[in-house]
């Protein structure tokens, strides 16, 4: 099963049983920097990041996720409450993959989930890169 990755500003503990799926597993933060770690240490096919993150701007996340190699394979779903047109485009810039208006629900994630993995049997350059044995293809 999949694991599914959500970073919110605050709320954890009251959301946490409402962000759940039959689909995936669902982590649930709301400290960045451990998400930061679990993305380090886990593997993921979504993270969800709420823009308006504590400690660490949304935007800035994005970039620090996007910096590293390794993470290019993550779908980034981002969220925020500012549908500001040139924000969300920012975002995108970035490297987000999609947005969705925070709150969400999570038939939203689940819809976008099933399409993502509709694609599964597609095999893009960063997948073959990330997971082939020859560790050299990781640091082309």
């Amino acid at each position: 099963m999949d694991n599914i990755l959500i970073v919110l500003r605050r709320g954890c503990e009251e959301l946490a049983e409402q962000l759940t799926s039959k689909k995936f597993q669902v982590e649930l933060v709301c400290d960045v920097l451990l998400a930061l770690q679990k993305i380090k240490n886990e593997k993921y096919k979504i993270v969800v990041l709420d823009m308006g993150s504590n400690r660490i701007n949304g935007l800035d996340l994005l970039r620090i996720i996007r910096s590293n190699p390794n993470n290019h394979h993550l779908k980034i779903i981002i969220t925020s409450r500012n549908y500001n047109y040139k924000y969300i485009q920012k975002c995108f810039a970035q490297g987000a993959d999609f947005f969705i208006k925070f709150p969400f629900e999570m038939k939203d994630i689940e819809r976008i989930y099933t399409h993502l993995k509709s694609l599964d049997d597609y095999v893009d350059l960063e997948a073959i890169a990330r997971y082939n044995q020859f560790e050299w293809l990781t640091q082309i």
